[in-house]
């Protein structure tokens, strides 16, 4: 089997012949008062290998501070600002720099991949529109009109090239792939990050930067240091998709379900709210009964018919048929009882006119004679019994007439007292019929209410049963997703045994227990873990017992150093650009802290008379181990605070 180390533990680095200078790198700095080439406030030039920005230290007799707030922050906050960061400082300070030095300029002297770029930047408007590029090894070019300027986002995107170079592609969001301003905050820490944990670059609390998300940190430095394959990059891209659209389902498996029971709650409620209003209450609780049902439409559909049928039975167990039938027949006796009234009334009256007329006959004999021409019977039939000498016939005749008025007066008094009893009877049914019809009538309504609620209730019962389908059909879509992307990462593991890949995370590994030994002793070990979250330094136990100090050395600087080894060495595309802004943290004790200038100082010395192939810049406050110190070899810029000269802009603001 190949070995997978490709150089071994207890041997130097050598240098990969063709990585002759960082991808990115400084070469100068400079800050203006104006656009002036001539206005400069302070120089600081860079080389490649360490370059240390230091204080000096105050001496026992000394009370005032002296190595702090003096610029070393500022001075790495503007070379990121050259770089593509959005500011500097935080707004409050960048408002208060701005009335000191009202026009001020910053220029920074870049090499990116072999080529020269002059970047100009104003302080005061961080718009990428106001800065300029130029094509030149000398800062002072960016001051000439005649030299051709270049928009200073074609600068990053030109880094963005040659960040990616030959990696993989690899989205961190759809059709997104890392840029040089995603992983910038990783090369170049900030020093209120605090160095706590490998994939946290900045501090969520400033304006120089977002943290972004630490789970696709892990996976940009993974990329970045060439230990994502091919085959791996193109897995977790279709991984990703996998894990968008699954978030997507999860969202809507989780929107319809709130939804459903949201909806099928206050169905319910209202279900089991108004009750249905019937003749025989035996039946209402019929329709409420707590049985369970197979779904909330068929039961509705069930309450709904079961009311059509009570509203069926009240109709025909109602008593106003049969009250109108009633009505019908007393009418129609009353009818028949008015008619014989009227006909007895009629005889009635007929009697007594003739008894009026005998008693005027045989009181007025000459009324015979009055009207010979009248037609009537009587005094016919009256002069025919003169004629004949019948006189005494007109006394029974009067005698009959009187026993038949008194016989139809009978009548008629009988027949309008069966008027007067129907009539009665009548009333009496009518205000029975209308009692009967107002309770159908209020019965039909609350039956016809209640049934219209069903109605509406099937309705929603049926929209329910949609969502509730729905819902479940996104929870399979989910568990689906969830299948896939289960073997989505069985699928990422296996890529990730390829010989290849082992043979670089191996190499990587060898890089940090190398940058371990040297830290803390010849015994320390770690691995680069790389697994389906990413890329993760894990240091022995032993090197981080709990505390920060240890843990920042361990986790965080000596890993920064570590990646930086294994680019030196060809593995993967990180641009061997560092900056570790004041990383000692305050209790870390100096032996500990002086061995990142031992790793450093190594890193050069395996390059010989050759230029180092990558820069790493470190702000102190201490003095680093003499051998950085003696003549300086390796110290940019000294800075103090005993007077304005002394600090990074030669003024307090």
């Amino acid at each position: 089997m190949q070995d997978p180390v490709l150089f071994p533990l207890h041997e130097d680095l050598i240098p990969n012949a063709n990585r002759t200078e960082p991808l990115v790198w400084i070469r100068e700095l400079v800050i203006l008062h104006d656009p002036n080439p001539s206005n400069w406030i302070r120089k600081v030039p860079f080389e490649c290998g360490l370059n240390i920005i230091r204080t000096e230290e105050r001496s026992d007799l000394e009370e005032d501070v002296v190595a702090h707030s003096v610029g070393k922050t500022l001075l790495m906050r503007l070379i990121r600002y050259t770089a593509g960061e959005a500011n500097y400082a935080a707004e409050e300070s960048q408002a208060e720099l701005a009335k000191v030095v009202p026009s001020g300029v910053v220029v920074a002297h870049w090499r990116v991949d072999g080529d020269d770029w002059i970047v100009r930047r104003p302080l005061h408007d961080h718009e990428p529109a106001a800065s300029i590029v130029v094509k030149s090894d000398a800062w002072e070019d960016a001051f000439d009109d005649a030299v051709e300027t270049i928009p200073f986002k074609s600068f990053l995107k030109q880094i963005d090239r040659v960040i990616v170079g030959d990696l993989p592609r690899f989205e961190i969001a759809k059709d997104r792939l890392p840029r040089w301003a995603d992983v910038l905050g990783w090369l170049a820490r900030d020093c209120e990050c605090g160095y706590r944990q490998a994939n946290e670059w900045r501090h969520a609390g400033t304006n120089l930067g977002q943290p972004g998300d630490l789970n696709i940190n892990k996976l940009m430095m993974q990329w970045l240091c060439g230990l994502m394959s091919e085959d791996e990059a193109k897995l977790r891209n279709e991984h990703r998709h996998l894990q968008s659209e699954q978030r997507k389902a999860k969202a809507a498996a989780e929107k319809h379900s709130r939804s459903a029971t949201l909806r099928e709650e206050s169905l319910r409620d209202s279900m089991e709210g108004p009750k249905v209003v019937s003749d025989e209450p035996a039946k209402e609780s019929d329709l409420f009964s707590n049985e369970p049902t197979p779904s909330l439409t068929l039961r509705a559909e069930s309450m709904l018919a079961q009311s059509h049928e009570l509203l069926r039975e009240v109709r025909e167990n109602t008593q106003v048929a049969k009250l109108e039938t009633r009505v019908s027949v007393i009418q129609s006796k009353l009818d028949q009882a008015n008619r014989a009234a009227g006909e007895a009334s009629g005889n009635l009256t007929s009697s007594k006119k003739y008894q009026r007329d005998l008693k005027q006959v045989q009181a007025e004999p000459p009324l015979l004679n009055k009207c010979p021409a009248d037609p009537c019977k009587l005094r016919e039939e009256l002069q025919r019994h003169r004629e004949l000498g019948q006189d005494e016939s007109i006394d029974e005749k009067k005698s009959d007439a009187e026993e038949t008025v008194r016989q139809q007066t009978e009548q008629a008094k009988q027949a309008n007292d069966a008027c007067e009893a129907f009539k009665k009877e009548l009333e009496n049914a009518n205000q029975e019929l209308e009692v009967a019809k107002s309770k159908l009538a209020e019965s039909e309504s609350k039956l016809n209410e209640q049934i219209g609620r069903w109605k509406q209730h099937v309705v929603d019962a049926k929209r329910v049963d949609t969502v509730t389908k729905e819902s479940a059909s996104h929870n399979t879509a989910v568990a689906d997703l969830a299948k896939a992307v289960d073997v989505s990462n069985a699928r990422q593991e296996t890529a990730r045994e390829a010989m290849d890949h082992l043979q670089c995370v191996s190499q990587a590994s060898v890089a940090y227990t190398q940058v371990l030994q040297r830290v803390f002793k010849e015994s320390a070990t770690g691995t680069i873990q790389v697994d389906g979250k990413g890329l993760q330094p894990k240091p022995a136990k032993e090197l981080t017992p709990g505390g920060r100090a240890l843990s920042a050395m361990a986790t965080v600087v000596s890993f920064d150093l570590a990646c930086v080894m294994a680019s030196i060495a060809g593995i993967g595309n990180h641009p061997r650009f560092l900056i570790h802004d004041s990383p000692r943290e305050g209790e870390m004790e100096m032996p500990l802290f002086k061995r990142i200038f031992d790793v450093a100082c190594y890193l050069e010395s395996c390059f010989g008379e050759s230029p180092p192939s990558f820069q790493h810049i470190v702000t102190t406050t201490k003095a680093p181990p003499s051998y950085c110190t003696q003549d300086e070899p390796h110290t940019r810029l000294i800075l103090h605070g005993r007077e304005p000269e002394g600090r990074l802009l030669k003024l307090t603001f």
